[in-house]
């Protein structure tokens, strides 16, 4: 019989990492805006300023996400591509980098507010 630490262990083994994509949550588009890899327009900025609370599914909303997770996908492929030879570098990776340094430098990033959706899908 496995103990259970083995059958964890089992069940976190991934061999696909490189597969997923960035988790476009709130601090993740933050944190590229704060880097100037992505510009939010005008309207969009005037909307955090207001607070506006997004629903699943508007325009807005999904283009916040789908441009984050692309722009999280260039990093990666700039890093691996041109830069970092000494670790494996995926959109997971970056992701985990983005949202570590929002957590740390919270002064910087949150100079814009973060979009407002209530979901279960991020």
């Amino acid at each position: 019989m496995q103990s259970k630490t083995t059958e964890i262990s089992e069940l976190c083994k991934f061999t696909d990492m490189n597969q997923l994509s960035a988790f476009a949550d709130y601090r993740i588009p933050q944190t590229l805006e704060s880097f100037g890899a992505i510009k939010y327009s005008d309207h969009l900025i005037c909307l955090l300023h207001k607070k506006h609370r997004f629903q699943p599914g508007d325009n807005e909303e999904v283009e916040i996400r789908g441009v984050s997770v692309h722009a999280a996908t260039l990093i990666a492929n700039e890093l691996r591509d041109n830069h970092v030879e000494f670790i494996k570098i995926t959109d997971v990776v970056v992701d985990t980098f983005l949202w570590t340094y929002a957590m740390l430098d919270k002064n910087q990033c949150q100079k814009l507010p973060h979009h407002l959706c209530r979901t279960v899908f991020y």
